[in-house]
């Protein structure tokens, strides 16, 4: 099974549960799920980044070599809106097009550049046209397949099967703890060389750019404010509870 692992940058994009500088807790955790899944049914696992050219993406790649990944690849760019998911995940997409031909598994950890690794997950699946799993508690490979555990609230998940090539956004966090070996480091600082790619000529060559919104604003008004209303929040800690709050909302309502 051939699967790419796309890192974060968090050097340039500091998180608060990330104690980390270069690679933070999310993406050593799928690291080390990509590699328990190579140890079991063979192939290789590549990091791909996209970042700015300097020599802290680098940095970050070589950390993820030194954890036993095979390959890196940085998909470099500068003067570049990484907010821009849309963007971002096109040209993901197409660089895993041009480059991996051959990929069972795409692999996101908890956050990207937006925030939210669900958004830019999904994209990249669509702009693939394979299927895609997200909030996946845990996973395991097989040969031709992923079975995941995924969230669906907090403190539920179900089980599925998808065969591959798909991509999976992990939310995996406890039980994974992968140290680097000597021989992984000597191997990430001199051995392996980080592929770089141009994200600037991609851009050029397939002309992509961030989708146009067709909604037109025609009028732009607010409500009358009325302070004799009450406002009440449905929202509780898991879905259980919004839902008996809207519930008692109703009854009081006369439903």
């Amino acid at each position: 099974m051939n699967i790419i692992v796309v890192l974060r940058n968090l050097y340039n994009n500091a998180d608060i549960f990330d104690d980390e500088e270069y690679l933070g807790k999310s993406d050593r955790n799928i690291i080390s799920e990509a590699l328990i899944a190579k140890d079991k049914v063979g192939g290789k696992v590549s990091v791909l980044l996209l970042a700015e050219d300097v020599k802290n993406s680098d940095q970050t790649l070589k950390s993820a070599l030194s954890l036993g990944v095979d390959d890196a690849y940085h998909l470099a760019i500068d003067d570049f809106d990484f907010s821009d998911y849309h963007t971002s995940a096109k040209l993901i997409a197409k660089s895993i097009e041009e480059n991996f031909s051959d990929f069972d598994l795409v692999l996101f950890g908890r956050l990207a550049y937006d925030g939210d690794a669900v958004n830019i997950s999904t994209l990249v699946s669509e702009y693939l046209n394979i299927p895609r799993i997200v909030y996946s508690k845990e996973f395991e490979a097989f040969e031709e397949s992923i079975i995941s555990k995924k969230y669906i609230t907090i403190e539920e998940a179900y089980t599925l099967e998808v065969k591959t090539p798909l991509v999976l956004q992990s939310m995996r966090e406890k039980g994974l703890v992968r140290h680097p070996k000597v021989s992984d480091i000597m191997r990430a600082y001199n051995d392996v060389e980080v592929v770089k790619l141009n994200a600037k000529e991609i851009l050029e060559n397939n002309i992509i750019q961030k989708d146009k919104n067709s909604i037109e604003l025609i009028k732009n008004f607010s409500p009358e404010s009325n302070l004799d209303k009450e406002l009440k929040i449905l929202n509780g800690v898991s879905d259980i509870e919004s839902s008996e709050n809207l519930i008692e909302v109703l009854r009081n309502l006369g439903f």
